[in-house]
């Protein structure tokens, strides 16, 4: 009786594996395409605005558009938007199991989400920098 428990146990867990949803690769960065939740391209602040309210409350929610700087090479598991200066992007990271194209890089999105501010140290000055994240429930690619 005992066997027998172990062998279902481990048949159970090689076909649990085996059942497992493989991760679908994300529809190409067009216009009006959705990651995320559905957004709409209604009410949105720039970058520059995203800083300076943060810079006066330390945290938002809504709707920011940017242009794309970067995406995660491995999975499209975050993006970077550019702001006015161009040292110092804002990450944007995904609240759901979601990613997005390689190719949204250079495309302006809305994103919608949560972001906070907080100091950084650059390691090659020692000084300390703003550093802005925004956790993203969606992004709608607008341009």
């Amino acid at each position: 009786m005992k066997r027998l428990f172990i062998f279902l146990f481990f048949l159970m867990a090689i076909l649990h594996t085996g059942i497992a949803q493989e991760r679908k690769a994300p529809q190409s960065a067009k216009v009006g395409v959705n990651y995320g939740q559905t957004i709409e391209n209604k009410p949105a602040i720039t970058v520059k605005k995203l800083e300076s309210s943060l810079n006066t409350s330390g945290n938002f929610s809504g709707k920011v558009t940017g242009k794309v700087a970067s995406v995660c090479k491995m999975s499209g598991c975050y993006l970077t938007l550019q702001n006015e200066s161009g040292d110092n992007p804002i990450m944007v990271r995904f609240a759901d199991d979601y990613t997005v194209p390689a190719d949204l890089i250079g495309k302006n999105v809305v994103v919608q989400g949560t972001a906070t501010v907080r100091n950084k140290e650059n390691k090659e000055t020692k000084q300390l920098q703003k550093a802005i994240t925004m956790i993203a429930d969606g992004v709608l690619v607008i341009q």
